[in-house]
């Protein structure tokens, strides 16, 4: 679930975070293009490619391998049989490879029967195994057989299909790259725009991302419901804090949430060692600094009663989006404050503030509101 999705807090406290819409359109969006070149790879050359390091099938990229062996199955007969299958749709990376944008379950596939030998060295840390082919009624032939075992004609007729390829070339324009992702997979399982991100933006940040998301405090004190964390919604909200952290009034930003986060993505692919120790020792600093203070069931949610938040509790399990990210902006800025005895009643009367308040629920992906509420909340913490 995204922020677009998320309109009111009382409506999607399931959802886990709540938000209001983001509906602002992406800039420019008349002088961006896509630029696309048609493939046909021999299965045998796709299969060498994802060895070679050349078409990145990490399972870590998108969601985790789904299918049965049935439908794997199904799938290399298919092949077989010269049957149409879908186009694979591979984005260029800007060191040459390619990553799959949508695909990745037929390539795995292949690469479970024809590359048995391969697996462990290319999904580490998985439980994917060899296929045997199974349930087939066309060719039953091939029931129960692993590559090897195949004939000659059979084994040439899979390795030599050729299968259509689009690529999205390196030189396309970022957002929409980011766009061609999201609408490839809008169907019952569609990805979320932090699931896109995964993909679209690899590198050492995301990583750091995807590595803060599971530091223990930080998932205690988002206690976000099974579904919405298998979704990464936990890995956004680690790079929200980290983009908007870097906001002020000389940003380029065009209010617009999801763009805002991408454009930072991509200008932070590959940080130094240096930079990305750091940014990890902040975020884990001021995770400890919130669940100290503030703690569970308390921070980054909205009060049931702003003017006395410490008495009436917190109305909502959903923790609320510009709530987490102008606590954790202002508790980041405040790690060095000598006396932090008085930092929780001093959160708790920003409550109180209208100016804080008004930044909270509506229109919170504009500019102005992300400077003004954690401006407001770090002068209130700094005392």
């Amino acid at each position: 679930m995204t922020d677009q999705q998320i309109e009111n807090v009382d409506e999607n406290e399931t959802s886990g975070v709540t938000e209001d819409a983001d509906l602002t359109p992406y800039e420019h969006v008349k002088e961006r293009k896509v630029v696309i070149q048609p493939y046909d790879y021999a299965v045998r050359t796709l299969m060498d490619m994802i060895i070679d390091e050349d078409l990145l099938l990490d399972p870590d990229y998108q969601r985790k391998y789904q299918w049965d062996d049935l439908k794997a199955s199904k799938f290399i007969e298919s092949i077989a049989l010269n049957i149409p299958v879908p186009v694979i749709y591979l984005a260029e990376e800007k060191d040459g490879s390619f990553s799959v944008i949508d695909g990745q379950q037929r390539l795995t596939s292949l690469f479970r029967f024809l590359k048995s030998e391969e697996i462990k060295n290319i999904f580490t840390d998985t439980d994917i195994e060899p296929l045997e082919l199974n349930g087939l009624q066309i060719l039953p032939e091939m029931n129960g057989a692993n590559f090897s075992s195949l004939d000659r004609t059979l084994k040439s007729a899979v390795t030599k299909r050729p299968i259509r390829c689009i690529v999205v070339l390196n030189e396309s324009d970022e957002a929409l790259k980011f766009e061609v992702f999201e609408r490839l997979n809008t169907g019952s399982a569609s990805l979320t725009d932090q699931e896109v991100r995964n993909c679209v933006y690899r590198g050492n940040y995301n990583n750091l991302i995807k590595k803060l998301a599971f530091y223990p405090k930080f998932q205690e004190l988002l206690a976000l419901p099974h579904h919405v964390a298998k979704s990464m919604k936990d890995a956004e909200l680690v790079l929200r804090f980290l983009a908007y952290r870097n906001l002020d009034a000389n940003t380029e930003y065009s209010d617009n949430y999801s763009e805002f986060l991408n454009l930072h993505m991509d200008d932070n692919r590959e940080l130094s060692q240096s930079r990305i120790d750091e940014t990890e020792q902040l975020f884990k600093n001021t995770v400890d600094l919130i669940y100290e203070k503030l703690g569970p069931g308390i921070a980054f949610r909205k009060p049931k009663d702003r003017h006395n938040p410490g008495i009436g509790g917190f109305a909502h399990n959903a923790i609320n989006g510009a709530i987490y990210e102008s606590q954790m902006v202002a508790f980041s800025r405040v790690l060095d404050k000598a006396n932090k005895d008085s930092l929780a009643d001093l959160a708790f009367q920003s409550f109180q503030l209208e100016e804080y308040w008004s930044c909270l629920f509506q229109g919170t992906s504009k500019k102005t509101k992300a400077l003004k509420r954690s401006l407001i909340l770090t002068s209130s913490l700094q005392g």
